[in-house]
C-alpha cells in the first residue's frame, strides 16, 4: 500500500509495544540535533557519571522553545587498557552486563551513571553513529588518540581519527602559513602506526581510517581558506607519515598482492582498497623504487581498481612514468566513453604546477566536447570543484579558465553552466586577492547580455544582488 511516515511509525511502535510519539518530531521539524556530552568520574564509588543534553539552531523550528527529540546515543566505555568495560547503569543488577548501551536521551539533559569501574574511563559516543546528530564533547588530543588506537567501534574509531588528524594537519597549516618548521605531531603518528597494525580492521576501514582529510574538506574548517598553507601542511604529513611507518606500508603492500585472478567478494574488495591507499603513501616518499612500485602495479593490474588508483598516482609524480601511463590508458580505453572519461579527470586533479595548462591542452583533445556533459564534468568539472590548490592558483589563470568555460557552455547547456559557475560560490572564503580575482570573474560572465536565466540567478546570488 502506499503508506505515510506516521504509518510506518504506527507499525514499529506496535510491533515493540511501545510510543514513538516523540520520535516523530523527527520526521516533522528541520535541523540537526546537537549532542553536549561531559563525564566526571567518583574514584571512591567507582561510578561514571555521562551528563547529556540535547540543542538545535533556533532556525529549525518557526517560534518558540524547540522540543526534544528521542535521540538514541549508543555508548561503550573504555579503560585504560582499550578494552570495552561492561556497562551498568546504577541500580542495576545485571549477570552478564553488555559493554555497548543505547541511552535514550528524550529530555533537553539527563545524567546517566554506571558503577562497577576502577578507574576514570574513556566515553566512547554514538557507537555506530546511531543517531544523525552532531556529537560536542571536549576531547584532548590523547583522549581522541586513545579512541583511534583503541575503540572497538569501527565508526568512532575512524571518527577519533579524523578529528585528530584534522586538529593535527589546522596546526601544521598555521605553522606553514607563518613559514614556521613542520613537525608531524607524534601522539597521532603513533595512533596511526596502531590501526596500520591492527589485524582486527578489515581492509576498507583501514584504508578509510587512514585516509587523511581532503583539503577541500579542511578548508571549510578555516575562516580564512589559504589553499597553499593547506596544500604543503597535507603534503607534509603524508609524506612525513610514511617516512614513519614505511616498513609497515611496504609490508601491507606485499601482504595485499592478488594470490589469484580478479575477485568481486568482499575480502578482494578489501584487499584492493587497503593496497591503494598504501601506495599512495609510498609514492609521496617521490624515490625511484617507490614509483617503479606504481608502474608495476599500473602496468601489471588485472582489474580497474588498482590500475586507475596507479593512474591517479603518477599524475601527481614528475617524471616519464606518468606520460607512458597516460598515453598506455588512452590507448586501452579511447573507444570506451566512461573509460576515457575517467582518463580526462584524473588529470585534471593533479596538483603538479603545471595542471591549468594541462586542463587547457585537454579542453582542446579531439576527444573533449563541450556538448558532452560526463566529458565536461570530468575534466573541467574535476578540476574546479576537485582540484582546490590548482584552480585556486594565485595567478588566477584557473579562475578565468572556469568563466571561459561558463560563458562558452552557457549557450549550449545553460543546466550545466550554472552548475559549473557555482564552484565560485564560496569565493568571499578566501585571501583578498583571490577574492578580487572571483569577482572579476563573476562581474564578467555577469556582464554577458544573453546570459540564461540558470546562470544569471546564480551569478546574482554569489554577488549577494
Amino acid at each position: 500500500q502506499a503508506v505515510t511516515c506516521d504509518d510506518f511509525r504506527s507499525a514499529m511502535a506496535d510491533a515493540n509495544g511501545r510510543g514513538l510519539d516523540q520520535f516523530s518530531r523527527w520526521y516533522s521539524e528541520a535541523g540537526t540535533p546537537r549532542i553536549h556530552a561531559a563525564g566526571e568520574y567518583d574514584p571512591a564509588g567507582r561510578r561514571y557519571t555521562l551528563r547529556l543534553s540535547q540543542s538545535r539552531p533556533q532556525g529549525s523550528n518557526r517560534e518558540g522553545e524547540l522540543p526534544p527529540l528521542h535521540i538514541p546515543v549508543a555508548v561503550g566505555l573504555l579503560g585504560e587498557d582499550g578494552k570495552d568495560r561492561p556497562l551498568v547503569l546504577e541500580g542495576e543488577e545485571l549477570a552478564a552486563p553488555p559493554t555497548t548501551r543505547v541511552l535514550e536521551l528524550t529530555e533537553t539533559e539527563q545524567r546517566f551513571t554506571f558503577t562497577g569501574l576502577d578507574g576514570a574511563p574513556v566515553p566512547s559516543l554514538l557507537r555506530g553513529f546511531s543517531a544523525p546528530a552532531r556529537l560536542e564533547a571536549q576531547r584532548g588530543p590523547q583522549e581522541l588518540a586513545f579512541l583511534m588506537a583503541h575503540d572497538s567501534d569501527a565508526f568512532n574509531r575512524w571518527d577519533a581519527g579524523q578529528e585528530l588528524a584534522s586538529r593535527v594537519l589546522l596546526a601544521l597549516i598555521a605553522d606553514a602559513a607563518e613559514d614556521r618548521p613542520l613537525r608531524l605531531d607524534a601522539g597521532f603518528s603513533r595512533a596511526f602506526g596502531r590501526l596500520l597494525a591492527d589485524p582486527s580492521l578489515d581492509g576498507s576501514l583501514k584504508a578509510l581510517a587512514v585516509t587523511l582529510p581532503s583539503e577541500r574538506v579542511l578548508g571549510q574548517d578555516m575562516d580564512v581558506i589559504d589553499v597553499d598553507a593547506i596544500h604543503a601542511a597535507r603534503r607534509f604529513a603524508v609524506r612525513a607519515l610514511a617516512l614513519e611507518h614505511r616498513a609497515a606500508f611496504e609490508g601491507l603492500w606485499e601482504q595485499t598482492a592478488a594470490e589469484e585472478p580478479y575477485r568481486k567478494d568482499k575480502p578482494s574488495i578489501d584487499r584492493r582498497r587497503l593496497r591503494n591507499a598504501v601506495l599512495g603513501y609510498l609514492a609521496a616518499l617521490e624515490l625511484p623504487e617507490c614509483t617503479a612500485r606504481v608502474a608495476r602495479q599500473f602496468h601489471d593490474a588485472d582489474n580497474m581498481t588498482e590500475r586507475q588508483a596507479a593512474l591517479g598516482i603518477l599524475v601527481d609524480l614528475p617524471g616519464p612514468e606518468s606520460a607512458r601511463a597516460l598515453a598506455s590508458f588512452y590507448e586501452a580505453w579511447r573507444h570506451d566513453p566512461l573509460m576515457l572519461d575517467k582518463w580526462f579527470g584524473v588529470q585534471a586533479q593533479s596538483s603538479l604546477p603545471d595542471t591549468v595548462d594541462r586542463v587547457l591542452a585537454l579542453s582542446r583533445h579531439e576527444d573533449f566536447s563541450l556538448r558532452n556533459p560526463n566529458r565536461v564534468r570530468a575534466l573541467l568539472g574535476g578540476f574546479c570543484a576537485g582540484n582546490q590548490v590548482r584552480f585556486h592558483g594565485a595567478d588566477g589563470r584557473g579562475y578565468a579558465l572556469l568563466a571561459d568555460a561558463v560563458l562558452d557552455l552557457d549557450a549550449l547547456n545553460p543546466q550545466m553552466a550554472s552548475r559549473m559557475v557555482s564552484c565560485f560560490n564560496q569565493w568571499r572564503r578566501f585571501d583578498a586577492g583571490r577574492r578580487e580575482m572571483m569577482r572579476g570573474e563573476l562581474d564578467r560572465i555577469a556582464a554577458r547580455k544573453d546570459l540564461s536565466k540558470d546562470v544569471f540567478e546564480i551569478v546574482q546570488r554569489a554577488l549577494g544582488r
